[in-house]
Parts: structure tokens; sequence; C-alpha cells
């Protein structure tokens, strides 16, 4: 999965592949070899070689606040991008949610037949250590569930179809 983001200014292009329990990062300069463990819901801990860096993750919309050994960063996806992966079936789009990034679905909160509100968190999927919540991105009806708790899923492929509500 390729990822564009803006870093204080200055854009970065990255490159993120599955490798056993890790990561490859191709930055275009330096490929990392990279473990990650979750802390918490906010927290991850990753190992890059024999160094150890705890990171501190808020969110807000397209941008991400981390704080990696005293220091802030604000991470912002490049809006072409995110467009890109939108218009690709990555996110929530139309009457369906995909997950941005491969992944696990570790919780499904909603069953087909169910009522939704837009904004509803429907599913939780686990990528890359970090749970990212999937929202409704209309208010309607759960149409289908394409996947169950536990399976994996691939960056783009339709997890819920939703019918929007219909309006008196």
């Amino acid at each position: 999965m390729e990822f564009e983001f803006t870093v204080s200014g200055k854009t970065h292009k990255i490159s993120i592949k599955s490798k056993g329990e890790g990561y490859i990062i191709d930055t275009g300069n330096t490929k990392l070899d990279v473990n990650c463990q979750s802390i918490s819901e906010n927290c991850i801990s990753f190992l890059i070689g024999n160094s150890t860096y705890t990171v501190y993750i808020a969110s807000s919309e397209n941008k991400r606040f981390l704080s990696i050994g005293g220091e802030q960063f604000c991470i912002e996806e490049k809006e072409a991008v995110a467009e890109q992966r939108i218009s690709a079936g990555a996110g929530p789009v139309g009457n369906t949610v995909s997950s941005s990034m491969p992944g696990q679905v570790v919780k499904i909160n909603i069953a087909e037949g169910e009522g939704v509100e837009e904004n509803q968190t429907l599913v939780i999927v686990e990528a890359m250590k970090m749970e990212n919540e999937l929202k409704a991105p209309i208010k309607g009806v759960v149409k289908k569930i394409y996947f169950s708790q536990g399976d994996l899923v691939d960056a783009g492929k339709t997890i819920v179809e939703l019918t929007p509500a219909k309006t008196e």
C-alpha cells in the first residue's frame, strides 16, 4: 500500500508491505524492517533495528498528531491521494464501507437489516497494530456484511453495504 503525507510542509511518499509478523517500509531512500506492538488505542511501540520507539497518536479528520521521543509532528494525508483512495473504494464511499489498509476485522457492531446513523461505528479493523473504526457514510439500513470477525480484508474491499434511509 502506498501513502503520501505532508509533515511540516514537506511531502513524503512511503510504501508499506507485510512481512511475517512485521512490515517493510520503503521511503524511496531507505527500506526499514519494522515490528510494531499496540500498547493502547493511541500508543504504539515500534522496533526498528535495535531501537524501540514509543509513538503516541491523536487523530482529527485527515490529520494525525504524533509524539515521538518528546517531539511532536502533524501528519496530513495529501488530499489528492485521499480522494484517489476513496474513488478506488477505500474508506466510506457512497453506500459502502471499506478499509483504507489491509487488516483484520476485529469487531462488527451491526447486523444485516439493522438501521444505522451517519458516522456510527460499524466495523473495527486492525491494521498495523492499530484499530480503525469504520463509520457509516450515510443514514441507512445494513444491506449486506461481506466479512466476519477474524477475517482478513484487503484495502478497498467492501466490508459493509448500506441502503440509504428513506426520506419522507
